[in-house]
């Protein structure tokens, strides 16, 4: 009969084994004691001492008495992505965030990306942080999981990270070291400035959330001493917040550009109007390029921010830090596209712009 204490060992030797790898250590380095591979495993103290005489028998690790354990040669291992997205979207998920996750996942197939998927409650928790961050060495991170709750695990990741889409901008000095992935939503609003100052008012509709306060600011900065008014919906039930809103406020927007920091609140205000004439309408979402309804005429002018290919540049980052062991900080910022319909045309801008395709 085989030794089936040995074959546990020998399996926790090669997880353990796997897990080492993926944390790129030098040669020299320290890792955990008997009492830490006993809490990581659950096993008894016997056990643990095995597994770490099988690392020390390959070579792997040494042992010096009353010092540690240590790593014999520097570990390269191969880059394992945590990627803070569902692989599956819920029935009530909207055709916007199921088209953007069919190309995210696209971009990572194409880049040979097998992600491990990070939900937002694995990183609630110490317990529940170092389970996950035990599979992963890099973290492609939305921006919108990065809050007070998840920061402290956050902090004790030890690979690079990339957030995406982010807008967490802490007052105090930033703890988490990453590189960000932005939209370069100033820069499109600048170009759009003569056309959006030509309005009496700006009103925007919020969320509220990190994101969209992000936006509101660069909004307010570059439209400083126009008359702009926040209207906040914030996200819980924000569909019935917002057809409520525009089912009484139908009219009084003559000479307004509203402002939409989410698509539902442009869907909202199509099916409150009903045949009424629209008004002036810019939306920082673009939800109308995922519907397959072919008979729907879109017509919100919109800032697309061209949300996979933030993704594909975010695992591009990652694999340049991963392979130079890089701990360095970028911020990079990507232009949003531009897609005009009928509820906005920047006469300005688009002159401007056929003259210099025409030069």
């Amino acid at each position: 009969m085989a030794d089936q204490r040995y074959s546990k060992s020998r399996q926790i030797a090669e997880d353990y084994k796997a897990f080492l790898c993926r944390q790129r250590l030098k040669a020299g380095s320290r890792i955990g004691s008997v009492r830490k591979l006993m809490q990581m495993y659950d096993i008894s103290l016997a056990t643990a001492d095995k597994v770490l005489r099988i690392l020390a028998d390959e070579n792997f690790v040494y042992r010096t008495p009353s010092c540690g354990t240590f790593i014999k040669h520097d570990l390269q291992g191969e880059l394992q992505i945590g990627f803070t997205e569902n692989d599956y979207c819920s029935a009530n998920s909207s055709a916007f965030k199921l088209m953007n996750l069919r190309r995210i996942k696209k971009a990572l197939r194409e880049e040979n990306i097998v992600p491990c998927y990070v939900s937002y409650s694995d990183l609630l928790t110490p317990e529940s942080a170092e389970k996950v961050f035990s599979k992963i060495n890099a973290l492609l991170l939305r921006g919108g999981f990065v809050d007070e709750r998840t920061l402290p695990q956050l902090e004790k990741f030890s690979g690079p990270v990339v957030q995406i889409e982010s807008a967490w901008f802490p007052e105090k000095n930033d703890s988490l070291l990453t590189s960000r992935i932005l939209p370069d939503y100033e820069f499109l609003l600048r170009e759009l400035e003569e056309d959006i100052r030509q309005f009496r008012k700006l009103m925007i509709f919020s969320a509220g959330h990190p994101n969209a306060k992000y936006q509101e600011r660069i909004i307010r900065k570059v439209f400083s001493g126009m008359e702009i008014e926040t209207v906040y919906l914030d996200d819980e039930k924000i569909i019935l917040k917002a057809d409520n809103y525009f089912q009484h406020h139908q009219t009084g927007y003559d000479d307004v550009l509203l402002i939409m920091l989410s698509g539902f609140f442009s869907e909202s205000l199509r099916r409150m109007s009903g045949n009424m004439e629209l008004p002036h309408v810019l939306e920082f979402d673009n939800f109308e390029k995922s519907f397959d309804d072919t008979s729907r005429e879109p017509v919100f002018t919109a800032i697309d921010s061209k949300i996979p290919d933030l993704y594909l540049q975010g695992v591009l980052l990652l694999k340049k830090l991963f392979s130079e062991n890089s701990t360095s900080r970028h911020m990079l910022f990507m232009r949003p596209e531009l897609v005009i319909r009928k509820t906005f045309t920047p006469v300005k801008y688009i002159k401007k712009h056929q003259n210099k395709e025409g030069m």
